[in-house]
């Protein structure tokens, strides 16, 4: 995989199963140090992954004499997701992240193909992006740039970083636990509840283990499926087609404060069916804006998910098991006429994922 680096930046091999911890991680400090304020910024919906990639950043930058501050422009949805931060107390704001832009001279990104962020990216330099996505736009420069499909996750990668530097910084055992206990969260629901573990998830996993309030996780996974998702389930099930061996559904309008309701009704779905493909779609409304989320659920580990999506849209993205895009369709948002909207939405939509369903037989991936 191709990867920028700056001048006099050491260029290993970054996307593999056997990196090199201690020279990342020492190039992660040098990265760090050229900055006295980072924004570690959560793009899209905080799930438990990119909260914890970005909060276990913050501290291994605070300990290094660094201030850090965590943003997300979207509040988590889901209740374990809003749980693991009130209950673990991490300190992430919720505000539109160009607005503080004047106050750091760097930003971080965690979780997500891209470090493209609007109001940011060319106001400040990118200084770390890291990521177990296939990468999206290595045109733009970043000072640290770790992204390994190799890893079920962004925890993953920092969990090994950390395990590096906890030595080398002074961590109290408090500290570390609380930093565990949010990564291996973001490992477990990244990778199925650990049903799909790659060696580097296997290698994270044993240093997070026996420093993780093990407790707390089954407190957490044990939540119930969120009573407002229970409807948009139903209409899911209702809705449902099975073309070929895909089967594809739409939910209908979804409030955006439920918007990731999507992604577990795919999951769901999955488990219930013997199928080699779940897409789950809804329009999503949120502050005056509409847009068309999907979610793509496969059980099969070498497709190539990534660039399926991608025949759906440019900005969309996957990997191993679990993909989605997303379509911006604000000019639609005052419509007189939502119900004949979704109808036209639903209809187009699911020509499209039949479409492309038919195109594997010629054009496979």
């Amino acid at each position: 995989m191709p990867c920028l680096f700056t001048p006099g930046m050491n260029t290993f091999n970054r996307n593999t199963s056997n990196p090199d911890v201690p020279a990342l991680a020492d190039e992660l400090l040098e990265a760090i140090a050229e900055s006295s304020h980072i924004l570690a910024v959560i793009k899209g919906s905080p799930d438990p992954d990119a909260i914890a990639a970005a909060y276990t950043f913050r501290q291994i930058a605070e300990k290094a004499g660094r201030q850090v501050i965590v943003e997300s422009e979207q509040q988590p949805s889901l209740p374990q997701n809003q749980r693991i931060i009130t209950d673990l107390h991490l300190p992430i704001r919720y505000d539109a992240v160009g607005d503080a832009v004047r106050f750091f001279d760097a930003y971080a990104v965690f979780d997500h193909q891209s470090v493209q962020v609007e109001g940011v990216t060319g106001i400040i330099p990118c200084t770390v992006h890291i990521d177990h996505h296939q990468e999206a736009d290595t045109q733009l420069p970043v000072r640290f740039r770790w992204v390994c499909e190799k890893a079920g996750s962004t925890s993953t990668l920092i969990a090994l970083l950390l395990e590096y530097l906890i030595n080398l910084q002074n961590w109290s055992a408090a500290e570390e636990q609380k930093a565990c206990t949010a990564l291996y969260f973001g490992m477990y629901t990244d990778t199925d509840h650990f049903a799909h573990l790659s060696e580097l998830d296997r290698r994270a996993l044993a240093y997070l283990e026996p420093r993780t309030d093990l407790a707390f996780v089954k407190r957490l996974s044990s939540l119930p499926f969120p009573r407002p998702a229970l409807g948009y389930l139903e209409r899911a099930m209702q809705n449902q087609e099975i073309y070929r061996d895909w089967l594809i559904t739409g939910t209908g309008f979804v409030d955006s404060q439920h918007r990731d309701t999507i992604a577990l009704i795919a999951d769901f779905l999955l488990q219930r069916h013997q199928v080699g493909m779940v897409i789950v779609f809804a329009l999503i409304r949120q502050d005056g804006q509409l847009r068309l989320d999907a979610a793509f659920r496969c059980p099969d580990k070498d497709f190539d998910l990534d660039k399926l999506v991608k025949r759906f849209s440019a900005a969309g993205g996957g990997r191993s098991f679990k993909g989605a895009f997303q379509v911006d369709l604000s000019y639609f948002s005052d419509t007189p006429h939502p119900i004949l909207l979704w109808q036209m939405v639903r209809l187009t939509t699911t020509a499209k994922i039949k479409y492309q369903r038919d195109q594997l037989d010629s054009r496979p991936l």
